[in-house]
């Protein structure tokens, strides 16, 4: 029996899709000022295709000293921030074939911390968190697990995220839009704005109404 074909993250349609919807976040970073937004310019997904595979998704966190608290370690809250946001840019990207381009809606959130995040002034602070799906796509629910750790393999906390898919999504393939997403191109701010006002509404009258599927 033939040996199973090795992961190609290099060509992974899912990794490219999350990459372009990562540049397009960052490159419309000053149009978003909710929570996370100090954030935002510290995450990337890591350009090593070996942190990848075909359900582990790896981030590189690079924290500053805004991120910390007065014992110069980063926040608890930030942690949970970064770790939210991780886990859910990862199921858009890489599960979007599966309808969960849209993110779904948090559901739990559990944290456990196990050593404090350290803000050197000297030397690599980066910090890999390991995001992968425990179960669940395919269906309304789903339960993703992820790892904080230095590129030693010290782990430093983790978490278990819990999630519903309240609508369907399927984001667009890179390699059908010439690698760009048409998410971020073109249209006026107060437009793109407009539109997103409209689709928060839509999504609220889907919860008030319990019609989702």
């Amino acid at each position: 029996m033939a040996s199973e074909k090795p992961f190609d993250a290099m060509n992974d349609v899912g990794l490219a899709r999350l990459d372009v919807l990562m540049r397009g976040w960052k490159e419309h970073w000053g149009e978003y000022v909710g929570w996370g937004h100090a954030l935002l310019p510290s995450l990337s997904l890591s350009p090593d295709p070996t942190h990848h595979t075909p359900n582990v998704t790896t981030f590189i966190y690079q924290p500053t000293k805004h991120h910390c608290n007065g014992m110069n370690t980063v926040h608890g809250g930030c942690i949970s921030t970064i770790f939210d946001a991780c886990t859910s840019v990862a199921l858009m990207g890489r599960y979007s074939e599966e309808k969960w381009g849209g993110g779904g809606v948090s559901r739990g959130l559990s944290v456990t911390f196990i050593k404090g995040i350290v803000v050197r002034d000297e030397g690599d602070n980066d910090v890999l968190v390991e995001c992968e799906v425990v179960g669940g796509v395919g269906k309304r629910n789903v339960v993703l697990r992820a790892t904080m750790k230095r590129r030693n393999g010290e782990v430093l906390a983790i978490c278990e995220h819990s999630k519903v898919n309240i609508f369907s999504v399927q984001l667009p393939d890179p390699q059908k839009q010439g690698g760009k997403s048409k998410f971020f191109d073109g249209g006026k701010v107060e437009e793109r704005r407009e539109r997103s006002k409209r689709e928060k509404e839509r999504i609220r009258k889907l919860i008030k109404l319990k019609r989702w599927k």
